[in-house]
C-alpha cells in the first residue's frame, strides 16, 4: 500500500467495516503525520454490528465545518455497538 499524505486533512482511525488491525494501523499512520483522527462506519447494510463516527456540540453543515471541527479538536470519536436490524 502506498500512502500519500499530500492534501490529507485527517486520518480515519476507526472504521466499523475495518478489522481492529486495520484501525490500529490507521492510528499509527495518523500519529506519524500528526493529523486529526476521525471515525466512520461506511454503513451499507443494516446488519452491521458496530458504528463509528464523531460527536460534537458544533453544527456540521458542510465539509468545511467538519474539517474545522477536526482541526479544533472539539469532538470525540464514538463507537456504537448495535443489534442487527431484523426488518
Amino acid at each position: 500500500v502506498l500512502l500519500v499524505p499530500e492534501g490529507v486533512d485527517a486520518i480515519e482511525v476507526k472504521n466499523a467495516c475495518n478489522c481492529d488491525e486495520a484501525n490500529r494501523r490507521g492510528a499509527l499512520y495518523r500519529d506519524m503525520l500528526n493529523l486529526p483522527p476521525t471515525g466512520g462506519s461506511d454503513i451499507h447494510i443494516t446488519t452491521q454490528a458496530r458504528r463509528f463516527g464523531i460527536e460534537t456540540d458544533r453544527r456540521i453543515g458542510c465539509g468545511a465545518d467538519y474539517l474545522s471541527i477536526l482541526k479544533s479538536g472539539e469532538y470525540k470519536i464514538f463507537e456504537d455497538k448495535c443489534e442487527a436490524d431484523t426488518e
